[in-house]
């Protein structure tokens, strides 16, 4: 108990240090601190330790015979368990060791790892749409379009794509796809995302085929798409998907089907796969198609930037309330930050497991 107590005021001094040494950004829902349930765990913890470091000595010294705890036969059994015990700590601080050593080269291949698309110099500006200047789809719609128009006139700003879902800030909502036959194929579940604008340039992702929606495409919310490398190779194995038709369910729905009347989307384009949640998480087939057909009532900014990411963020906001005082903007951030807390529980774990080996 006396140990528990002084692990409990060790852990209050140290929290600061603690932190410090932790990754810079980190998951806002994440916090540290001692409270209750710290000092519950403890005092568990603590009392089963007792017990545990107690009952061998007591169960051996109950089993021993009379007078032979104290003399040659006793240490000598005493001892054997002591190098047993050691055998064992040894064992124990090696394994970490080793597992450490695995998971700092995990970590570096991650880190390593190709995302498929170029963070450097890319900033992310969330937008909301008032609801009371953009009552309807159609009038989000042509906010969106003024809202990526204005922000792309600046001379801080080399590409500008509007986004629903940006790669490793969320993951995009699941949808069942069906594919345009003589009897129509049902396909695997996609993510559905919708663009405008330069989505390929903002993001430096490339476009492997065809071409992405022209701007009256995207200003009458035409009926096409783009697809991902991996779902185009998922839906039209070994053929041209270019011309091909796709429909799509409702976002969200559980149904493995595609409700009738869904109108079909023509593939117009195809782009390289992108890691969506980060390079840990494994590439998702993906659908593409324009901002207008979804009219959200917000929507990110993806800036490619010339010169650092950050450094844009004040024109382009003021630029927006020159063109509608009413918009709203959230915390701005960088993709390369995104990409990196994307990461931040794998590196955590690194740092955690590196310094229980050192201790260990």
């Amino acid at each position: 108990l006396a140990g528990s107590l002084g692990a409990l005021v060790m852990a209050v001094w140290s929290d600061g240090l603690f932190q410090r040494l932790l990754p810079a950004e980190r998951p806002f829902w994440i916090d540290f601190g001692v409270d209750g349930r710290v000092l519950a765990w403890t005092l568990a913890v603590g009392v089963l330790a007792c017990l545990v470091t107690g009952l061998a000595p007591a169960l051996q010294g109950a089993r021993a015979p009379a007078g032979l705890t104290a003399g040659g036969s006793g240490r000598r059994v005493h001892g054997a368990g002591r190098r047993g015990l050691i055998r064992a700590q040894v064992a124990l601080a090696s394994l970490l060791v080793v597992a450490a050593g695995v998971t700092v080269r995990a970590l570096v291949e991650l880190r390593r790892a190709d995302p498929g698309l170029d963070p450097d110099g890319v900033l992310v500006l969330p937008v909301i749409l008032p609801p009371w200047d953009y009552p309807d789809g159609p009038a989000r719609a042509r906010g969106a379009l003024s809202v990526l128009e204005a922000a792309g006139q600046l001379p801080e700003v080399q590409a500008v794509s509007a986004m629903i879902v940006v790669p490793f800030l969320g993951s995009g909502p699941e949808v069942a796809l069906e594919v345009e036959g003589p009897v129509p194929l049902r396909a695997p579940v996609g993510v559905l995302n919708a663009f405008a604008g330069d989505y390929p340039g903002a993001l430096g992702l490339p476009l492997v085929r065809g071409r992405l929606p022209g701007p009256d495409e995207e200003r009458e919310g035409a009926p096409v798409a783009v697809v991902s490398e991996l779902l185009a190779a998922r839906l039209w194995p070994g053929v041209d998907p270019l011309g091909k038709r796709v429909r799509h369910g409702a976002p969200g729905a559980r149904s493995p089907t595609v409700p009738p009347g869904q109108e079909w989307l023509e593939v117009v384009g195809v782009v390289a796969d992108v890691h969506q949640e980060g390079p840990s998480r494994p590439v998702r087939g993906q659908l593409y198609v324009p901002l207008t057909r979804l009219a959200p009532a917000w929507m990110s900014l993806v800036m490619r930037t010339r010169g650092q990411a950050l450094a844009a963020v004040a024109p382009v906001q003021a630029r927006l309330v020159e063109l509608d005082p009413g918009l709203a903007t959230l915390e701005p951030t960088t993709l390369e930050l995104a990409l990196g807390l994307s990461l931040w529980t794998e590196l955590l774990a690194t740092r955690l497991l590196v310094g229980f080996a050192a201790l260990a």
